[in-house]
């Protein structure tokens, strides 16, 4: 089986939770193929606020980080490197073989420069610059192909190249999900921290452990998902639209959270 395993920023910084994750990422490796795809939201709003560079978001119901030039630089130079860096030395602690994959590394994730979106809010189309962001278009398979048959783990940090080799920031998700359909994988597996998707965001007994395409479709078209779950459920229906065969929003904070989101423990995007 061919696995591509996401986890989120807000995990990555909880110690046991990712620890537990990468553990159970190394034991799967064992029989299977795995990549790895993180974020590093919360991580590089720390870094911002102790170099003293604003951080801004736009647009509804998804928001957009606006990265600017000052931004980027900080997720190429130092983000990119301390937490892809530390996540690939936590799988070798566990006994796992990894090799970071980002951007900076010519043509191996790919992204088209988005620079601007339009959104509408009450009633009124906005529009506004985000910078340096993109929406990955591929990653390079013969290079993971090349990894996974060696037995390595592909840890995946979320910068892409643009299509004039500037650097761009990308979601974590959608990279996912573009790596999963590329890669021809069997199961997507979006952990984030909470259970699954919730019908009522601020409410855990709202949780669905189903979720048809047609329904993640109008409730998209309705703008009835919002904030980081929008990315999330969008990443995950395009996965499964492309012929991934099981896509699970999942519980990173479980024990064994993948092996869990596999046995289809979470909200599962089904046909």
């Amino acid at each position: 089986m061919r696995i591509v395993v996401k986890a989120g920023g807000s995990l990555l910084d909880n110690n046991d939770s990712v620890r537990e994750i990468v553990r159970d990422i190394v034991v799967l490796s064992k029989k299977h193929e795995v990549v790895f795809v993180h974020g590093w939201g919360r991580h590089l709003n720390r870094l911002s606020d102790k170099y003293g560079i604003r951080q801004k978001w736009v647009g509804k119901p998804r928001p957009w980080r606006v990265t600017d030039e000052d931004t980027i630089e900080l997720v190429r130079n130092l983000v990119c490197g301390e937490v892809n860096g530390h996540l690939c030395f936590l799988v070798g602690e566990a006994g796992g073989k990894a090799v970071g994959v980002n951007g900076n590394m010519s043509k191996a994730i790919v992204a088209k420069e988005l620079e601007y979106i339009t959104w509408v809010e009450d009633g009124v189309e906005k529009k506004d610059w985000i910078g340096f962001t993109g929406l990955t278009k591929s990653v390079n398979v013969e290079l993971l192909e090349l990894l996974l048959k060696g037995k390595f783990i592909p840890v995946l940090a979320s910068l892409a190249q643009g299509e004039k080799f500037e650097c761009l920031n990308i979601n974590g998700d959608e990279l996912a999900g573009v790596a999963a359909v590329q890669l021809k994988a069997d199961a997507l597996v979006l952990l984030s921290d909470v259970k699954g998707f919730y019908m009522d965001a601020k409410d855990e007994k709202s949780f669905v452990g189903e979720l048809s395409v047609g329904a993640v479709e109008k409730m998209l078209s309705e703008k009835k998902i919002s904030g980081g779950m929008v990315a999330k459920v969008e990443a995950g229906l395009q996965a499964k639209k492309d012929g991934v065969k099981l896509v699970v929003l999942a519980d990173g904070r479980l024990k064994k959270p993948v092996s869990e989101a596999l046995k289809k423990t979470g909200t599962v995007i089904i046909e």
